[in-house]
């Protein structure tokens, strides 16, 4: 589902247009950045069209229904497309000097005398958004044969903060970024308490399953734990590892989709134990490479296929080192065979 404001879509489309008639004309454009812009003009349209559509009660088409279910991928190509590289080569690995962040910080009034007793005591209206919430929506979805039933859509939506703070100690990115991290940030504004319920007991098991399954796409396509399953125990590590030795033995990546999870169980053994089992959905691509997994070259033309599949999996959790780790990871069942 898209949020149906087709006019944020509109400006988007009509903002990355003039960015690339403008620098085009300047010639500080390259072919790269061309692509990439045009690409993301192309976004917007379709989801321009696509909400459109919505308001109009008219049923989408598969490619829109897959656009929207692979939207995070494209989001992310065009991430590590305005990434930084090693050298000048085109095709050169990517990579980000720092974490993409989504909390920042802006001061937009200041009160000289917030006392009114003539003293000189300067505060600051700080304005900001902290980490992203999840946002559950019931939307309408239209079927083919034009019937509408309810279902619930989640998302993403920015926490949001406005408190004074000391003139002469206006706060940066980075300050506010530790004081989030650091969990000294002020509460968020009581107005907004209506929007949020209380987490389950079970919500940071989730968390931490979650992290893991949305980082295993990543290691997938890289064929390293190192980086990716931060939350993996060693002996999962291990497991992982070794199917990535033999794919790169035989010279493929696979790029894996994630689309869905639905927790069948938990089960708190003790508080730093807990056993929980997950449906899982996932659509795969297999692709080969020459020098290292993930190769630009190697995306236009998969050798192989799979998928929508479900895979039935346990998860044990141990709370180690003050957060929890997937210690161990047992599937029931196997990936369907690949298809060329």
């Amino acid at each position: 589902y898209v949020e149906p404001v087709p006019q944020f879509f509109a400006r988007l489309s009509a903002l990355t247009s003039m960015t690339i008639d403008g620098l085009d004309d300047r010639g500080l454009l390259n072919e790269q950045d061309h692509n990439s812009l045009a690409r993301l003009q192309q976004l917007a349209d379709s989801f321009q069209n696509i909400a459109e559509k919505e308001l109009r009660g008219e049923p989408l088409t598969d490619s829109e229904i897959l656009l929207i279910r692979y939207y995070g991928g494209e989001l992310e190509h065009l991430t590590m497309a305005a990434a930084d590289r090693e050298d000048e080569d085109p095709n050169a690995q990517p990579y980000m000097d720092e974490e993409p962040q989504a909390a920042v910080i802006a001061d937009v009034a200041t009160a000289p005398d917030p006392d009114g007793d003539g003293t000189p005591n300067p505060v600051v209206l700080e304005e900001a958004v902290g980490r992203i919430n999840e946002i559950y929506v019931i939307v309408p979805l239209v079927t083919e044969d034009g019937t509408i039933r309810l279902q619930v859509a989640k998302g993403g939506v920015f926490a949001y903060y406005e408190f004074p703070w000391p003139a002469d100690d206006r706060l940066t990115d980075e300050k506010w970024r530790a004081m989030l991290d650091e969990g000294t940030a002020p509460d968020l504004p009581e107005w907004t308490g209506s929007f949020f319920i209380p987490e389950t007991e079970n919500a940071i098991l989730q968390r931490a399953i979650y992290n893991f399954q949305s980082s295993l796409s990543g290691a997938y396509w890289d064929l390293s734990v190192e980086w990716w399953l931060w939350n993996a125990g060693e002996d999962v590590q291990a497991q992982f590892m070794a199917i990535f030795d033999e794919l790169r033995a035989a010279k493929h990546f696979e790029g894996r989709q994630w689309i869905h999870a639905g927790y069948r169980s938990f089960d708190r053994q003790s508080d730093t134990l807990a056993v929980v089992t997950v449906r899982e959905t996932w659509e795969d691509k297999l692709y080969p490479f020459d020098i290292d997994p993930g190769d630009a070259a190697s995306l236009s033309d998969p050798i192989g296929q799979r998928g929508p599949y479900t895979l039935d999996v346990t998860y044990t959790l141990e709370f180690i080192d003050s957060y929890w780790q997937i210690t161990n990871v047992v599937y029931a069942n196997e990936p369907p065979p690949w298809e060329n």
